[in-house]
């Protein structure tokens, strides 16, 4: 029983780190594929239009800023809703760790439950005899 909740537990701890840890900060650097996804909740039915305005101080370092606008062809206005954009697509790198998340969850089970006799006699071995410190 000891065996099979530290497996439980080493899955759920695993996903969680690469889910909600490292799946969000890897989608930071795709703002520019994944910011289309927030149009319908920032700007509704009007059009979004991302500008990009690049700098580089420094030889190898390039700064760009993103303004995003909500730009209504009608009246022919548009307005700035860059800070919304980015709430929202927050919202969104979260919804996609969660989901990366479950999803490693149910594999490394799969995995684990498969190999879970081998890996618990290891443990039990580990457990039982540990290993003497070296003179």
């Amino acid at each position: 029983m000891k065996t099979k909740l530290s497996i439980l537990v080493a899955a759920l701890i695993f996903s969680l780190l690469c889910g909600v840890g490292f799946v969000p900060s890897t989608i930071t650097g795709s703002f520019n594929s994944l910011y289309p996804y927030t149009a319908s909740a920032v700007c509704g039915d009007q059009r979004m239009s991302l500008e990009q305005d690049s700098s580089q101080p420094l030889p190898g370092v390039v700064y760009t800023e993103n303004t995003v606008y909500c730009v209504d062809d009608a009246a022919g206005t548009s307005r700035d809703v860059t800070i919304e954009t980015y709430a929202e697509f927050d919202k969104l790198r979260v919804k996609i760790g969660w989901g990366v998340s479950l999803v490693l969850f149910t594999l490394s089970l799969i995995v684990f439950s498969l190999a879970a006799h081998r890996i618990g006699l290891a443990l039990d071995k580990l457990i039982t005899d540990p290993i003497p410190p070296k003179k």
